[in-house]
């Protein structure tokens, strides 16, 4: 059994094929629509991704932003905090 499993491999390993011209370009044909399938089914996504990817960059630039913008505050308060009792500051 292994030994006829084996001549069928090496014998579809030595094999080719005829074709005609037509068969040839058809075949040709629907491999290049297979590979432009594929390539813009990779592609959708990867757009989908890039987009959540620059959404995500701009929110955390403006949660940055807006953090700073609350610590400046927060640093005005205590710098008002100190002044002294007759109202100059320290």
């Amino acid at each position: 059994m292994k030994q006829v499993q084996r001549l069928r491999r090496q014998t579809l390993k030595n094999s080719s094929v005829q074709l005609s011209q037509k068969e040839y370009l058809s075949l040709k044909r629907r491999a290049k629509e297979g590979t432009s399938l594929a390539a813009w089914r990779v592609s959708v996504p990867m757009e989908k991704k890039f987009a959540a990817e620059a959404s995500r960059n701009s929110e955390s630039i403006r949660l940055k932003e807006t953090r700073s913008e609350k610590n400046m505050s927060g640093i005005r308060r205590m710098e008002e905090k100190r002044i002294t009792g007759d109202g100059s500051p320290v």
